[in-house]
């Protein structure tokens, strides 16, 4: 008999357990009551996380005893998806349970916990202190990304695929008793793929850990297609013509958009301070008493388009003080500065193998800029219908009305494409719905809006011009 998906947000759940140290095991679905599971991913953390809420009458905490070591193992899956992809299974590995949390008693005198979960290799991590040498190895920064997660050494050893984007140029590096995922931390910052692209991320989804930077994830949804298109309302159904409606309209039903709110965050000056418009990296040499600069300029085309995006239009565009045609970049970009000491002739560093140029004044400022995109820029909080094919890093599109739209026309600043930077899976057992809480960013505009190019700088009021902010007052 072949599965069916009765409404949006079903979901069934193939396995959860939980083993102690011990050996003992509890099948949580049949020796308490559970209510809700949580599963927790981040773009811009190391490792998952999660959380299950449940009614224990059985005094299961205490006979186990549950104390915050054991392993949690979970299936999960939306009826009709069999591709090991599109399921959230971590039966081979299991999550580690790291705290347990009574929050209140109930009246048939059982106690409702929440167990805190999370993946092994947070818990190795804690544990483990590295210090190793990459100096004879001429090993590049992806090879020691590689060696630190699943080599013989004192590192991770995690049994989880790891995605790495091939890195360029090969340097000697010290870890120094440090944590991996810290040490793999400091590495994406250092990091330029083989495209150039110094904007690389370390976390993990359902799929494994990921080195790789956002360009790769772009590339990866052109190539398989965006994982998900979300709309408000039931816009592009039409039950009439629709030759199983019932399945017509659930299928409608995953695409439509619960609820979304769009975060206002975006703050011209702490973007300013902290490096989106641009900066100046000063390469100095203590011995030669030369110095080399390197300016990135956000409003600059060449240093805008160097890298792809998700959207090629810039979310601000101009200098909101005076016209950039009239500021040098030292004027422009002062805000911004950044001394980097080397000891040798032109941009080779020491530190670096032979004729391996370092190239730290030449993305470190691409890289800041890039991220405050992504943490102070255009994000929505998105809830849907639940699937458990979507994971962070996915690629999903957006179709947002109008305000004050009668028709089905677009808001051109908020539809289009998303990154998923944070996603929350809520998993209600007592109702067996799924839904899916989703921080979307994006580096851009969807398009120039108003007909004003982007590059074009706005021109300054005449001086009859009076502009008086609704909320500062008279001045």
């Amino acid at each position: 008999m072949s599965e069916s998906l009765n409404f949006a947000g079903e979901f069934g759940v193939e396995d959860l357990r939980l083993v102690t140290p011990s050996g003992e095991i509890a099948d949580l679905l049949s020796d308490v009551l559970v209510n809700e599971i949580n599963i927790f991913e981040d773009i811009f953390k190391n490792t998952i996380t999660g959380s299950i809420i449940l009614i224990d009458i059985r005094d299961i905490i205490t006979m186990l005893p549950i104390q915050g070591e054991e392993e949690l193992f979970i299936k999960l899956k939306t009826p009709t998806l069999n591709d090991p992809k599109d399921i959230i299974d971590f039966t081979e590995t299991p999550f580690i349970v790291n705290r347990v949390s009574l929050r209140q008693e109930v009246s048939s005198g059982g106690q409702i916990y929440e167990l805190s979960f999370t993946s092994p290799e947070a818990v190795k991590n804690t544990r483990k202190r590295i210090s190793k040498s990459y100096v004879n190895s001429k090993a590049n920064i992806g090879d020691i990304v590689d060696d630190l997660m699943t080599g013989d050494s004192l590192g991770i050893k995690t049994s989880k695929q790891v995605f790495i984007e091939p890195t360029i140029g090969t340097r000697k590096y010290i870890v120094p008793n440090s944590n991996p995922f810290t040490f793999i931390s400091k590495l994406t910052k250092e990091a330029i793929s083989e495209n150039g692209s110094p904007h690389y991320l370390f976390f993990e989804n359902k799929h494994g850990f990921h080195f790789k930077t956002l360009q790769f994830l772009y590339k990866e949804a052109q190539e398989q297609g965006v994982r998900g298109e979300f709309h408000s309302g039931d816009k592009g159904f039409d039950e009439e013509n629709t030759p199983d409606p019932e399945s017509g309209k659930i299928m409608q039903n995953l695409k439509r958009i619960l609820q979304y709110s769009i975060k206002t965050t975006k703050d011209m000056l702490v973007n300013t301070t902290a490096g989106l418009f641009g900066g100046n990296v000063i390469e100095y040499n203590l011995y030669s008493k030369k110095y080399t600069k390197k300016t990135f300029n956000y409003f600059s085309d060449e240093d805008f388009g160097a890298n792809e995006r998700i959207s090629d239009n810039r979310q601000y565009t101009t200098n909101a003080v005076e016209s950039i045609e009239t500021l040098d970049d030292e004027q422009t970009i002062e805000s911004n500065v950044h001394l980097i000491p080397i000891s040798r002739e032109g941009e080779i560093d020491k530190n670096y193998e032979s004729g391996t140029p370092n190239q730290r004044n030449k993305t470190l400022l691409d890289r800041k800029s890039r991220f405050v995109e992504y943490t102070d820029g255009i994000s929505i909080n998105v809830t849907i219908h639940g699937q458990t094919t979507l994971t962070v890093g996915d690629v999903v599109k957006l179709s947002l009305p109008a305000v004050g739209s009668t028709d089905e026309n677009e808001d051109k600043l908020y539809s289009g494409a998303y990154l998923i930077t944070k996603l929350r899976h809520t998993f209600d057992l007592p109702i067996r719905t799924h839904v899916i809480h989703m921080q979307l960013t994006k580096d851009g505009l969807g398009e120039s809006l108003g007909g004003v190019q982007q590059s074009t700088p706005i021109p300054p009021p005449t001086k009859q011009s009076k502009f008086v902010s609704p909320t500062s007052g008279p001045r």
